[in-house]
């Protein structure tokens, strides 16, 4: 899962006279020191377009000025914390303070405001200087909340803003008494290096004698390096600049990345490796010729040199082309873990087409929904499946050694036509609609991912990939393919996927690499597979728990990636404890940090937004959105590309819907999802699509929300869960805190227990297994944002701390899923 994020906390006390002296814990700490563009000036006529004082009530030009610099403050801490909850609060602590002790030591009202990124600055100023009213009085209003969200994470940013002479500054030592404090509590486990704001980051504001801002950014004892600081300093000094005083301006279009950052981006993004433009089978069977002999596939139903894989693949192929299969043509497969499920997607490729796995398993309408869209007429099967698709499809071959042999050998290459840009594989994956998005690759982004990918795994003739994955799952080609272009070996496991079997087979078969899922990789056991030399481990975070369990016991990679993107993104071979959302560097193309709502706004570094990947392995599109003209795919490469990189190849651009931040080493850091996919033991799960379908068997005013709950921690796996809102429920509540909410597990003694089987039943029907949910749980009220939209981040956080507390009880009414007959 990815780091849960606690809620900011911000403290505001109105300037006083009397200097505030500072020291951060009795230390003099380093810090980053810089002269703001904007001029007070400016900012004290913002601050009056934005919020015009009654001419009755005229104020201070410096509480202006200060508070447009608070609200800067606020804006550039939220950005890099990932937060759209703040609580805004007084402090009348007055004389000395002691910033990270002091702060911990007393309470302080606070209130609730949200930043959405949609909202108008002009807004949002407002709020935060209104919300500020209630404080001001003797006693604390229902709204008001004493203390903060989480356990106590304390207030650990602070801005303050001095007006003095220049002879009575000192800087790093006097500080004002107007001051704002923002926390971005995040438990110490999850901590990277932005995590790790912690109290005693300092932000000092001097308005000087010549009338110009200059800013001190201490780091105290939290643990941030310079360039973290820095970054943060040259955002605030951007968000202040690109404050307009407008009143259509909205938060989110804040400008906060600085040129000095863009430098920066700029460097880590300047290799893009080029397109390889090869045909897959050719790469695979290169080797034919070279090591004939040569293993090339291993396998429980027979093994194959590199001389049978071609002469068989060659066979099949030829009779596909004389089925009318070429360049643009779709055959699906159908197989059990075998031999021949290689055999028989080498021979669509090399008749020019391209393959489709299928589940025979899958709901009827899931499938025909497939089938349908490819329009396909030709389906290679194993031997016992056939049955199931005799009326699907008008030609059948069941793939065995026995019916291949049988087909004549020819010379001739079965197909010349095909070109490095058409099609190779359709990847059917999650879609919000209720219908599932078939991605359309090309064997030219295949070839360029993989490429890289074997030069980063630094793979070769030695690599004997152990093929653990469904045939359905993208990861699954890499599999095959990448050993087979090296001139290894692919190992494939028998049907039973049981650990016991997965484990044996391993050992058997000598496989030395292999990618897995952590939620897999918790129950292996090191000692029981000496063979296994690299361990690629992708789908979801790398928990603590999986790190302590396999580092420097083999190679352990994290590997992130996507069926957009030809499986590889971004790889990381050193991994840390407690880092396991660090997913290193790109393999293939680059990958920038973007506004989450607009691609065209670069996020600086440090700060979290979306992840966009570029490059030569991207997708032609989905089937539905030829040559990639969807919503995912941008249209035109963003306006900032050539202004960083004013020779760049035009490729493609896709919106991964990830959320995740630059490390200033380069390394990228994945933070969520800004959308309801979710991700359970790797594979793709997209929540709207499961509760589109539960929506059809509720009432009117009854809610499901979908979420993932658990953890790949060694004592249980995570679950695809729902909770279930029933409007005529008469123990809903529509009042008191949503922190109160209560959760109540359905059993089969419960009263709706007959409700969620039906519910369980429709989505069996309609999509893959691993969409069904194993655990129903009643709320009592939907908690809402600001805009009146589900807030899934809120009920995650509650739902998940309940579900925590109560796994072992929860545990035997949980519906678990067996994944080994997936």
């Amino acid at each position: 899962m990815a780091p849960v994020l606690l809620e900011p906390t911000i403290v505001v006390s109105q300037p006083s006279t009397a200097p505030l002296k500072v020291s951060v814990n009795g230390t003099v700490t380093n810090g980053v020191d810089l002269t703001l563009k904007a001029r007070p000036w400016r900012l004290l006529h913002l601050a009056d377009a934005l919020d015009p004082p009654p001419p009755a009530q005229e104020e201070p030009a410096d509480i202006h000025i200060q508070r447009l610099l608070q609200f800067a403050w606020v804006t550039t801490i939220r950005a890099f914390s990932c937060s759209t909850i703040l609580y805004i609060g007084q402090d009348y602590l007055k004389g000395e303070c002691y910033i990270g002790e002091a702060a911990h030591g007393y309470s302080k009202p606070t209130v609730q405001i949200h930043v959405d990124p949609h909202d108008t600055v002009r807004d949002l100023f407002r709020e935060s200087i209104e919300a500020l009213d209630p404080l001001s009085q003797i006693g604390v209003t229902e709204n008001v909340h004493d203390g903060h969200a989480g356990e106590n994470p304390g207030f650990n940013v602070t801005i303050v803003y001095q007006k003095q002479p220049a002879e009575r500054i000192l800087v790093g030592k006097d500080a004002c008494a107007g001051h704002c404090q923002v926390c971005c509590g995040i438990p110490a486990k999850e901590r990277s290096e932005v995590n790790s704001i912690f109290a005693g980051l300092r932000l000092s504001i001097r308005h000087t004698s010549d009338d110009r801002l200059h800013a001190r950014l201490d780091v105290g004892n939290t643990g941030i390096g310079l360039p973290l600081a820095t970054s943060l300093l040259n955002s605030f000094n951007q968000a202040l600049s690109s404050i307009d005083g407008s009143s259509t301006q909205s938060i989110g279009s804040l400008e906060l990345c600085s040129q000095q950052d863009r430098d920066q981006i700029t460097q880590f993004t300047a290799t893009l490796e080029p397109a390889h433009d090869a045909l897959l089978h050719d790469l695979c069977l290169q080797h034919a010729k070279t090591t004939p002999d040569a293993p090339a596939v291993r396998s429980w139903d027979g093994d194959l040199t590199y001389r049978q894989l071609e002469e068989l693949t060659s066979r099949l192929a030829h009779w596909l082309v004389g089925q009318g299969v070429g360049p643009n043509i779709y055959v699906a497969c159908a197989f059990f873990k075998s031999t021949w499920a290689i055999v028989a997607r080498l021979a669509i490729l090399m008749a020019g087409g391209a393959y489709i796995c299928v589940d025979g398993n899958d709901p009827p309408a899931y499938l025909a929904s497939a089938l349908e869209r490819t329009q396909i007429k030709i389906m290679l099967t194993s031997a016992g499946y056939k049955e199931r698709f005799a009326d699907r499809v008008e030609t059948l071959f069941e793939v065995s050694e026995a019916s291949v042999s049988r087909l004549p050998l020819k010379t001739s290459v079965p197909c010349s036509t095909v070109t490095p840009t058409d099609p190779c594989v359709v990847l059917f994956t999650s879609g919000s609609t209720g219908k599932p998005k078939g991605i359309i690759q090309e064997h030219r982004s295949y070839a360029s991912a993989l490429r890289d990918y074997i030069r980063v795994m630094d793979m070769g003739p030695h690599s004997r990939m152990f093929q653990f994955d469904s045939y359905t799952f993208d990861i699954s080609n890499n599999d095959f393919l990448a050993p087979l272009i090296v001139g290894g070996c692919c190992c494939v496991p028998t049907i039973s996927l049981t650990m016991e079997a997965l484990m044996n087979d391993m050992n058997d078969l000598e496989g030395n690499i292999m990618f897995i899922t952590p939620s897999v990789a918790i129950d292996m056991e090191p000692d029981r597979v000496p063979t296994l030399q690299m361990m690629c481990i992708g789908g979801e975070p790398v928990s603590d728990a999986v790190l302590a369990k396999w580092l420097g016991r083999v190679q352990v990679v994290n590997q992130y990636g996507m069926g957009e993107v030809a499986s590889l993104c971004a790889y990381n071979r050193n991994l840390q404890m407690g880092r396991g959302s660090v997913v290193g560097r790109p393999a293939t193309g680059a990958i920038w940090i973007v506004n989450p709502d607009n691609p065209d706004q670069l996020m600086p570094v440090g700060a979290v937004g979306e992840l966009l990947i570029e490059g030569p392995h991207l997708s032609k599109g989905y089937l539905d959105h030829v040559s990639g003209k969807s919503e995912n795919f941008l249209a035109a490469p963003p306006i900032w590309m050539a202004q960083l990189h004013t020779d760049r190849p035009n490729h493609r651009l896709y919106r991964s819907g990830d959320l995740g931040r630059y490390n200033h080493d380069g390394t990228i850091e994945l933070m969520g999802r800004k959308d309801s996919m979710l991700k359970l033991d790797g594979a793709r799960v997209e929540a709207g699509q499961v509760e589109y379908v539960l929506r059809r068997n509720l009432s009117t005013g009854d809610a499901a929300v979908v979420d993932i709950l658990g953890a790949v921690d060694g004592q249980g796996d995570p679950i695809l869960g729902v909770y279930l809102y029933l409007a005529n429920n008469p123990m809903n509540m529509e009042s008191g805190a949503v922190e109160e909410m209560e959760f109540r597990p359905i059993s089969d003694r419960h009263a709706v227990y007959a409700l969620t089987q039906l519910l369980s039943e429709a989505v069996r029907q309609s999509l893959p297994k691993y969409y069904v949910p194993a655990l129903y749980i009643l709320i009592d009220r939907v908690p809402r944002t600001k805009s009146k939209k589900t807030d899934r981040r809120k009920l995650h956080m509650l739902g998940q701390a309940y579900y925590m507390k109560h796994r072992e009880e929860l545990d035997g009414i949980t519906v678990w899923l067996d994944w080994s007959k997936i």
